[in-house]
């Protein structure tokens, strides 16, 4: 069931991703005004910049934490900037971040030997606004 984001959700985020503090802001922001979480929303090939389309699953506060801290390509893209927000719920279980107010994915095999992610890990898909346009 959908729903939004609970107060002790906030306070765990805001203590475990300080880094990403003025994205995260935004995002809970989202969170407390829709009830995005544990959502599936559909972007079809012509709405995705990248032109492949999916069907996200936006995450739980324990989910953006899990991928920021026990996943790759999480790990990688928090060091960066990218905020973990959902996963592609239609085959590839890529997880899809947000940064500067656009929605990225960020490919699973799209990290080097250094634990950084490469340059063609991530994709564009679209802007937060019409994100929630489609929600």
């Amino acid at each position: 069931m959908c729903r939004i984001i609970t107060t002790a959700e906030i306070s765990e985020l805001s203590e475990k991703l300080p880094e990403l503090q003025s994205t995260l802001s935004n995002w809970i922001s989202i969170l407390q005004t829709f009830p995005l979480i544990e959502s599936s929303i559909e972007i079809d090939e012509d709405h995705d910049l990248s032109g492949y389309g999916v069907s996200l699953l936006i995450f739980d506060g324990n989910q953006i934490i899990d991928e920021a801290y026990n996943a790759y390509p999480g790990i990688a893209a928090i060091k960066v900037g990218f905020l973990p927000i959902a996963a592609c719920e239609s085959g590839s279980g890529n997880p899809y971040f947000l940064k500067e107010n656009s929605i990225f994915r960020i490919l699973h095999d799209g990290i080097t030997d250094q634990d950084e992610l490469s340059d063609d890990a991530t994709e564009l898909v679209m802007h937060l606004e019409d994100l929630l346009t489609m929600a």
